[in-house]
Parts: C-alpha cells; structure tokens; sequence
C-alpha cells in the first residue's frame, strides 16, 4: 500500500512540474512578445505559432498521460483500502477525484490560454500601442515630388 501512495505522490509530482514548465514558459512567452517593439512578420508569426503549438502538444499529451496513470494508481488504492477496517477517510476517493478532473481541467486551462496567446500573437495585442510602427506613407507636395 505505500508503495501505491509513494507512485501516487511522484505521479502528482510529475504533474506539478508539467504545470510549472507550462506557466513559465507562457511567462517566457509573454515577457519577450511585450518587450519588443516592432509587430512581428507574418512569417516570424507562422514559425512562432508552430513551435508554441508543438510544446503545447507535447505538454497536454504528458499531462493527460500522467493524470491517466495517476487514475489507475488511485483505482487501485481505492481497491486495496476497500478491504481495510480501519477508517481510510475517504482519502481513496479524493485520489481518484483528483486523477479523474486533471485532463478535463488541463485541456480547459490550455485551449484558454493557448488560444488567448495565439490570437494576440496574430493580432499584435502584445506590443503597446505607443510603440507599435505603422508603414509610412510618402506625401506629395504640391510641385509633385515627394
């Protein structure tokens, strides 16, 4: 049985530092798209997008497979203190309540935010206005030159 709740707690240590990586990477993200100072090209936005969507991939499949082993560890803790007489205090029950919510919540968390940064990458939300450069149009004076 400890061995169970040892797997158990390395599995939800897993899933923390999945998290973690996710939110400063996003920080990462966010910090060097707010400090530049000119709008990125169409093609900087493609490769940028690319890449974002593969670590966010990659980050979702670890995630859900995690949480997906964290769900049968917890099955099978709630079937080994299922036959135990002494109170468990429905910890078992919390486990598998944990595991069975984490790729719901993770897929929520990420389609949010993930699609918020991907819009305002697209839209140049992250760049103040203040600094954002607009293409210079040439003015003809009246003699006709410019």
């Amino acid at each position: 049985m400890g061995e169970l709740l040892q797997l158990y707690a390395s599995l939800s240590d897993k899933t923390d530092f999945y998290w973690n990586f996710y939110f400063a990477a996003i920080a990462a993200v966010l910090g060097w798209l707010f400090a530049r100072s000119k709008p990125l090209r169409s093609r900087e936005k493609g490769v940028l997008t690319a890449l974002y969507l593969m670590f966010v991939v990659m980050n979702i499949l670890a995630l859900t497979n995690t949480y997906g082993l964290m769900k049968s560890c917890a099955l099978v803790i709630t079937d080994v203190t299922s036959t135990l007489t002494i109170p468990t205090y429905d910890v078992d029950k919390r486990l598998l309540r944990v595991a069975r919510a984490g790729p719901w919540l993770a897929w929520v968390i990420h389609i949010l935010v993930d699609v918020m940064i991907i819009l305002g990458l697209w839209t140049g939300f992250f760049i103040p206005s203040a600094q954002r450069t607009k293409p210079k149009v040439e003015q003809k004076n009246n003699n006709g030159t410019t």
